[in-house]
């Protein structure tokens, strides 16, 4: 379990976002496979998994405050 005050826990709806893309890549949910059009493409995920990557590595670096700062108005770390 994530301590209160670390990176996993302030950082976890950026996290997860990344996981959950890895995870549909892992379950084969691409487009190429299922040719659902809400599967995205390989090459779509895989770019926002970079981006979300390191837009978070930014995030982390800048102290900047997370999605879930944001939602809840946290001032305090």
């Amino acid at each position: 379990m994530a301590k209160e005050n670390s990176i996993r826990s302030r950082y976890s709806l950026e996290v997860n976002a990344v996981l959950n893309r890895l995870d549909d890549l892992k379950k084969g949910r691409i487009y190429e496979i299922t040719h659902t059009r809400g599967d995205g493409s390989h090459h779509t995920i895989a770019e926002n998994i970079k981006k979300d990557f390191l837009l978070l590595l930014d995030m982390i670096d800048n102290d900047a405050p997370s999605a879930t700062d944001l939602i809840f108005n946290k001032e305090d770390k």
